[in-house]
């Protein structure tokens, strides 16, 4: 290797650091006291995620073989090889188990700047040479000695380690910010969605417009004349909650089950993967409410439940049972693919009057959410919102021109906060870039200036190599 900035000098690992490979764990063989260590999850780029801490038995001499201080840099030996971050909390019982290499750098080299190496040849995929194994990958100790860096003099590597940090300061205060878009997103959809609903969103469109107010009599006629050979004739059932908010004029509570033609389970038939068949969607193809493709099952074409089961274009469905913070979920059906079931655990809403699409975000909203929350029957391991229950949920409804434009300024604003989003994304992989371009200039010498008065790291080197007596043999993983 060559083009190294004056005064720099190449280094094995192996060279300039202690490396010590952790404790195994064997319960048949360990003795001593119970002591926390640290696994491979603990240890996290550039810092330590101490909430699952494990404890192992460890004798006195091994607290000391595995102990850890202020300044070693902790390395992962597998599952993402080369991960690491350096303990700088102080004084600490923890030991560390063989999934972890401890370095503790020799002549005062900056473990900070050996961390920043790492990070930069991981990313770069500049680790993968040194990686052992196929599905679960290893950087075993004798890899990682081999290693060579390109070493400044300490001079310099505190210079550099200083622009990182500034550098880097900047870049995680910008990256916090933008993690707070995707919880603001939903915020703002969530706002959206409540202005909707309590009229805000379309209040000066009624101003300008006028529309035919709907009537409990225009629901039944609708209800009962649609044109469906599965159509219940039996009175509608009123509702029994609505959100505690006051409607426009012209607008009135209705009931889901005033609102549609059909309301009926899925089907409880065993499916399979036989692709010849019809898809039936189940409870994990809703999801962020729309339905998703993805792990279909199917049933016979000759199905015995066919064609009652097969779903029309703007049907709902909604997911009557799940988890706690799923349960009531719900998307409409757009009639891709063009043959398709649903399962007994989602629920068909056929409407007669109402936007299945302006439903399903009614449901799928806070006020929605609310009513999932006093309605859910509390299962073991699950949650349920029966049939009966969906029936009575009470709707604000409008004219179906209001409707209309409501949907048409729904997807308006979550069009603008999607891209939005994606902004954030793309800021997002920008400032990765940007750390990245920051550790290669580091490490081409273009990050700070260079000072001739500097010690060239060739002597630091030999320092270190007369300190240790001579360079010794590398030491091998276990």
């Amino acid at each position: 290797m060559s083009g190294l900035p004056k005064g720099w000098a190449y280094a094995a690992f192996g060279d300039v650091v202690e490396i010590k490979l952790g404790k195994m764990l064997d319960k048949s063989k360990n003795r001593g006291d119970l002591t926390p260590y640290l696994r491979n999850i603990n240890v996290r780029w550039g810092h330590f995620s101490l909430t699952d801490v494990s404890e192992m038995r460890v004798t006195a001499e091994e607290r000391s073989a595995f102990s850890i201080r202020d300044g070693d840099l902790l390395v992962c030996e597998g599952g993402e090889p080369g991960r690491n971050a350096i303990w700088n909390y102080g004084r600490t019982k923890l030991t560390f188990q063989k999934a972890l290499m401890r370095i503790r750098p020799h002549g005062k080299i900056s473990p900070y700047l050996l961390s920043a190496y790492l990070r930069k040849s991981y990313v770069a995929g500049q680790l993968e040479p040194s990686f052992t194994g196929t599905t679960i990958r290893h950087l075993p100790q004798a890899a990682l000695s081999e290693i060579r860096i390109p070493l400044p003099p300490l001079p310099e590597q505190r210079r550099i380690v200083a622009k990182i940090d500034s550098l880097s300061a900047k870049s995680k205060r910008a990256r916090d910010h933008l993690d707070h878009i995707p919880r603001l997103v939903e915020k703002y959809k969530q706002a959206v969605l409540a202005a909707a609903f309590r009229g805000d969103l379309t209040r000066e469109w009624r101003h300008k417009f006028s529309a035919e107010s709907p009537t409990v009599a225009d629901l039944e006629w609708q209800r009962e004349n649609a044109k469906n050979a599965n159509s219940r004739r039996s009175p509608a059932e009123s509702y029994d909650w609505r959100p505690d908010i006051s409607l426009p004029a012209g607008w009135m509570w209705a009931s889901v089950d005033q609102l549609a033609h059909i309301i009926q389970y899925g089907s409880s038939a065993k499916t399979g993967d036989d692709e010849a068949g019809v898809p039936v969607f189940r409870m994990g193809n809703i999801q962020g409410g729309a339905l998703t493709l993805n792990s279909l099952k199917y049933l016979p074409q000759e199905h015995g439940e066919f064609p009652d089961l097969l779903l029309h274009p703007g049907d709902l469905l909604f997911n009557r049972t799940n988890s706690a913070e799923l349960v009531g979920k719900t998307a409409v059906y757009h009639g891709k693919p063009e043959a398709a079931s649903f399962a007994s655990y989602l629920i068909r809403v056929r409407l007669s009057y109402f936007s299945p699409e302006l439903l399903s975000a009614y449901i799928n909203s806070a006020i929605g959410r609310e009513w999932v929350a006093g309605a859910v029957n509390q299962q073991v391991g699950q949650a349920n919102v029966n049939g009966s229950k969906l029936r009575r949920l009470g709707v604000p409804v409008m004219s179906k021109d209001e409707q209309a434009e409501i949907q048409i300024r729904i997807n308006a604003a979550f069009a603008w906060i999607d891209r939005l989003a994606a902004d954030a994304t793309s800021a997002r992989k920008l400032i990765d870039g940007l750390d990245q371009a920051i550790l290669a200039k580091a490490f081409r010498g273009e990050l700070v200036p260079q000072d001739s008065n500097d010690e060239p790291a060739s002597l630091l080197l030999e320092r270190i190599k007369a300190e240790r007596g001579a360079t010794p043999t590398r030491r091998r993983g276990r």
